[in-house]
């Protein structure tokens, strides 16, 4: 398995179906149905931001098996509080032919 950026908004919005259709079927009044031209998008301008890592885990094939999506936040420091920046995990999915083998595993010690 290989663990990369990922540069293909294309594939992120596909792969992205497989979670988001289990989010909307589990609370349809707080997901909205997937639509690929949205996240599409969505994730073309997510690519341009460098606080957000988008990252595709691939067969030995070279098959995509899933995604995570995180996101750098960073808290400022404030009279209450000190400054720290934590990661954000917004998303991660595996292929259900892939799921128990592994690669969820791999996306998260990779982003760790």
């Amino acid at each position: 398995m290989e663990i990369k950026i990922c540069e293909d908004a294309a594939l992120l919005a596909r792969l992205n179906q497989t979670v988001h259709d289990i989010h909307h079927q589990a609370y349809p009044d707080i997901f909205k149905p997937y639509h690929y031209l949205d996240t599409l998008d969505l994730f073309q301008k997510l690519m341009h931001q460098p606080e957000h890592y988008l990252l595709v885990i691939e067969t030995d094939k070279g098959v995509a098996a899933g995604y995570l999506w995180a996101q750098l936040v960073t808290l400022y420091e404030t009279p209450f509080r000190y400054g720290q920046k934590t990661l954000y995990i917004h998303q991660i999915s595996i292929e259900p032919e892939f799921q128990h083998k592994g690669y969820g595993h791999a996306l998260m010690q990779y982003i760790e």
